[in-house]
């Protein structure tokens, strides 16, 4: 008898647990739903209630968006990166040393003339094909160069 009472006390104490657990668990996530807005409750100003333990846990909901907003913007600044490098063209430094010599050795009437405040003697051209990118450049003179099979 007194074996079968040990196990009735056991059994008690650990439904009791189990159900305090849930109880628990069920409180905290009423109280989210109130903080959020959720959850509505007739008769009752939750109001007061909702600033009342934003007061108490401002410290951790301040924190916790901080978090959130911070992983949003690296992902963010990652997805711009990918994009514009994705659309990005550059050149090589086989077509940089041809442009160059270009620029130094090209018959320009318009060579040492100011050309505005951010430059614009040059015009760069790319065109993206399946093949590769096509480039050229064209000097405010007129004159151009074809950099598309420099590698």
């Amino acid at each position: 008898m007194d074996f079968i009472i040990r196990d009735r006390n056991y059994f008690k104490q650990n439904i009791l647990h189990r159900i305090a657990d849930s109880l628990d668990k069920e409180i905290d996530d009423y109280m989210i739903d109130i903080i959020s807005g959720s959850k509505k409750i007739d008769g009752l100003d939750v109001k007061p209630i909702r600033q009342q333990l934003f007061y108490e846990n401002r410290d951790q909901i301040i924190n916790d968006t901080i978090s959130v907003l911070e992983l949003r913007i690296k992902e963010l600044e990652e997805e711009n990166q990918k994009l514009y490098q994705k659309n990005m063209f550059k050149l090589s430094d086989t077509q940089e040393e041809k442009l160059t010599r270009w620029k130094e050795t090209h018959n320009c009437k318009n060579r040492n003339k100011s050309h505005g405040a951010i430059g614009g003697q040059y015009k760069y051209t790319f065109v993206p094909t399946s093949i590769g990118a096509f480039c050229s450049v064209k000097c405010s003179c007129g004159a151009e160069i074809d950099l598309s099979n420099e590698v």
